[in-house]
């Protein structure tokens, strides 16, 4: 094999140009020196390499984790922010004020506020806001307001002042909304109006058991306020001797309960109806007579109370243990599709021969004699409460067939009281304090 023959080093092969002239290492063939015509040689040409990729899989992972420890940092800043109540309400003592919402509260006798731990504890949640008002999240854009938790060993109750911060929020729709968080709700009454000095509430009376499996009777208020949903919630459990509306007496518009301007004269004593609206100038009532109700048979209800008539044609009757003369002045009924009565009574009570009556102690014979009577199964301690800004004292009686009947009867003004009866049939979905509230609407 001729020693000359050069081999290609990438394949091994011979050069096919091997026994022809080649040019030198500067591209010049044998003989010229300076390159062609004479030119400057080139210069050497070198084959470049390939490139070379770096390994960059550890800065990648670690600007991964940077990136996501951002991002946690973030939701945990947005998660723990602390956000501003929209409305808080101020304590002072035992007196809660809230400007504006316009409600002012007076803790009742045998009542307790909860601290805000105990507030938290109870709900359990964590959160505060920066004025340090226990809240969480009522849904994913909407958050709940804790203001006031105040509970009752002696009444087994409990009241609760809260908000949301819905914007233009339905009361009914709302109440749709909380039916849901409860299981087997029941004895729900229809909506009703009650108000807190000038402020008109939607209010729902009900019962559900907790998730201890107890009975809770429920009263619950609730009012929109353009920005924010109110609501004020009374509940009783199951060894309560109270109705869980009957704590409403407590609260008042801010500055306290107005006064109505009650005559100096005893006559006319009683009231009147005319076109649906009830009137009563020695006591400054007046009221709407609620819809679908009628004038009811006067004669019927002297019947079953034993009554006489006056001269202007009403029915009374004489209470021995109090000796006075209860006035009967307005009559109404409902009556729904089952033929369940809803009666709805105001009158008078009058002193004879100048009798001082105490009208709490009257309406204590009262319910004692409710509570002997075999018939009813449940009778509620004598409770405070208002009618059109009056204080009066009340109590209520269920019998075995699911009738209820609320007596209320105002303080003694110059020995004259006013009192309102109702009686009515809890399956008719009508509460008794559907009614009395209707005294406080003019």
């Amino acid at each position: 094999m001729n020693d000359n023959n050069q081999y290609n080093y990438n394949q091994g092969m011979p050069n096919p140009n091997n026994g022809f002239p080649q040019p030198n290492q500067f591209g010049n063939l044998p003989g010229d020196q300076t390159g062609m015509n004479g030119a400057m040689p080139n210069p050497p040409i070198y084959p470049m390499p390939a490139p070379v990729k770096k390994k960059r899989i550890l800065p990648i992972i670690i600007g991964v984790v940077v990136a996501v420890i951002a991002i946690v940092a973030v939701i945990f800043i947005i998660a723990n922010a602390k956000i501003t109540s929209l409305h808080p309400g101020e304590r002072t003592g035992d007196t809660y004020t809230n400007e504006f919402f316009d409600i002012q509260f007076e803790l009742p006798e045998g009542f307790e506020y909860y601290s805000v731990e105990e507030v938290q504890d109870a709900l359990e949640i964590d959160k505060l806001t920066k004025d340090g008002v226990p809240y969480y999240e009522y849904s994913d854009e909407h958050n709940e307001f804790c203001e006031l938790w105040a509970d009752s060993d002696e009444y087994e109750a409990r009241i609760i002042v809260s908000y949301i911060d819905y914007e233009k929020k339905s009361e009914k729709d709302y109440f749709e909304e909380y039916f849901e968080a409860f299981t087997g709700v029941e004895n729900k009454s229809n909506y009703y109006s009650v108000k807190i000095g000038k402020n008109e509430f939607t209010a729902c009376d009900f019962s559900a058991k907790n998730e201890d499996g107890e009975v809770v009777n429920r009263t619950t208020y609730v009012k929109d306020y353009s920005d924010s949903l109110l609501k004020i919630e009374f509940l009783t459990f199951e060894d309560s001797t109270v109705a869980p509306f009957v704590f409403d007496y407590y609260f008042t518009a801010v500055g306290g309960p107005g006064k109505s301007d009650i005559k100096t004269s005893v006559k006319p004593a009683y009231g009147k109806v005319e076109n649906k609206k009830y009137t009563n100038k020695r006591f400054g009532i007046d009221f709407k007579v609620p819809d679908d109700f009628k004038p009811g048979d006067l004669d019927i209800f002297a019947s079953v109370f034993d009554c006489d008539y006056n001269d202007d044609g009403m029915p009374f009757y004489y209470d021995d243990s109090s000796e006075a003369v209860m006035l009967i002045d307005s009559f109404n009924c409902y009556e729904d599709d089952n033929d369940d009565d809803l009666w709805f009574i105001t009158g008078i009570c009058l002193p004879v021969d100048d009798n001082n009556i105490d009208m709490k102690a009257y309406v204590e014979d009262e319910r004692d004699n409710s509570a002997a009577n075999s018939s009813n199964t449940f009778v509620t301690d004598v409770y405070k409460t208002r009618l059109d800004n009056i204080d009066a004292y009340a109590y209520i009686a269920y019998d075995d067939d699911g009738c209820a009947t609320q007596l209320v009867m105002t303080e003694a003004d110059d020995g004259v009281s006013y009192f309102v009866m109702v009686i009515s049939y809890l399956n008719n979905g009508i509460s008794t304090n559907e009614i009395v509230s209707t005294i406080n609407l003019d």
